[in-house]
């Protein structure tokens, strides 16, 4: 049974539960917190799916989610939840969560090189990642809880992914000034956002430089797959 619990909640979480338990209470207290928000969505996924068996648009969903998830944990950031087609993560670094959508779209070119029969059946991905406040919460009644994030921040990173052309990774303007001469390519961009009453200003972020434990790497979209 824990073996399976693991497969339904992100680690991230476990981690508020026992931290939640420990001061023995029975719901995970909310709390304020700057994070980085990464948006990712399979585009066009729906009419794909239209001309495939059941079990075939499973696979490429679990297969292309698989993808994601996995280079978001790579890069040090927690899946929040999946949302049919699409993916919502947290990230505690900005260069890491810029990092990881750079490199998620790879995935996908090489999932398309390899997987696919021709160019009409890619699944393309389009990726918005925001610095900003938000408040974790638990969400829901007492049978049902969901710990999240929530607030503008995060609708902002959801409507840049929405902004953003398929194969690209947009960052937010607060992102951006966080991490300094780390983006090696970038090319701004003005997005008129649902609900806000300005365009947000954003750059597609082609290539940056990361430093870590092991020293200092770059990636970028070009990058040769082999």
């Amino acid at each position: 049974m824990r073996r399976i619990l693991r497969k339904y909640i992100p680690p991230g979480l476990i981690h508020h539960i026992r931290d939640a338990a420990d001061q023995e209470l029975d719901f995970i207290p909310n709390r304020e917190a700057t994070l980085t928000f990464l948006f990712a969505d399979l585009v066009s996924f729906t009419s794909w799916a239209e001309n495939r068996t059941p079990d075939e648009t499973v696979h490429m969903l679990n297969l292309s989610i698989g993808a994601t998830s996995s280079v978001i944990l790579h890069w040090g950031g927690h899946v929040n939840k999946f949302m049919g087609d699409s993916l919502f993560a947290t990230f505690e670094d900005p260069v890491r969560a810029v990092g990881a959508g750079i490199e998620m779209q790879k995935q996908f070119q090489i999932l398309n090189l390899i997987g696919m029969k021709d160019a009409s059946s890619e699944i393309r991905v389009r990726i918005g990642i925001h610095t900003g406040p938000c408040i974790l919460a638990s969400i829901g009644t007492d049978d049902f809880m969901d710990f999240t994030a929530i607030g503008d921040s995060v609708n902002i990173a959801s409507r840049l992914e929405k902004s953003c052309r398929p194969g690209a990774v947009i960052v937010s303007k607060s992102t951006v000034g966080l991490m300094e001469d780390q983006i090696l390519i970038s090319h701004p961009i003005t997005v008129e956002a649902k609900g806000k009453s300005a365009p947000l200003d954003a750059w597609y972020v082609d290539r940056i430089r990361y430093t870590g434990p092991r020293g200092t790497i770059e990636t970028g979209l070009d990058d040769e797959l082999f």
